[in-house]
């Protein structure tokens, strides 16, 4: 990472997927699981802080301008999400939402509101 790190912030939107993830994990495959799973998206998260040049973000030509996923994937946990990120100002990068990668991802990512509210990552 160089220099101070980048904050994250989840949008309700991202935040209502995360629970609609996490509810869905833990009613077909048990707390443990959803833990864990709950474990791998916050990793992701926190990757995040070191900007928006992680080795991890991919960049797609068919998602909205400005747009960038970062997957919730990790080494030794598989994971079907990625989370849909943006970058603000002041060192700042706003997850829009967590989707699954069998999504239409670009039907979910138009037309976002640039001025959604925010809340700090940390969940």
């Amino acid at each position: 990472m160089n220099g101070p790190a980048w904050g994250v912030f989840v949008t309700e939107p991202a935040r209502r997927d995360l629970r609609n993830i996490l509810d869905e994990t833990l009613t077909m495959f048990g707390r443990d699981q959803a833990n864990r799973y709950g474990l791998l998206i916050n990793a992701a998260l926190f990757d995040l802080e070191d900007g928006p040049d992680h080795p991890l973000i991919r960049r797609r030509d068919d998602l909205p301008d400005g747009i960038f996923l970062m997957p919730v994937r990790r080494r030794g946990a598989s994971a079907r999400h990625y989370l849909a990120c943006r970058t603000a100002k002041g060192r700042r990068i706003d997850i829009l939402r967590i989707l699954h990668d069998a999504m239409d991802l670009p039907s979910h990512l138009t037309g976002l509101h640039e001025d959604a509210a925010t809340f700090e990552a940390g969940l």
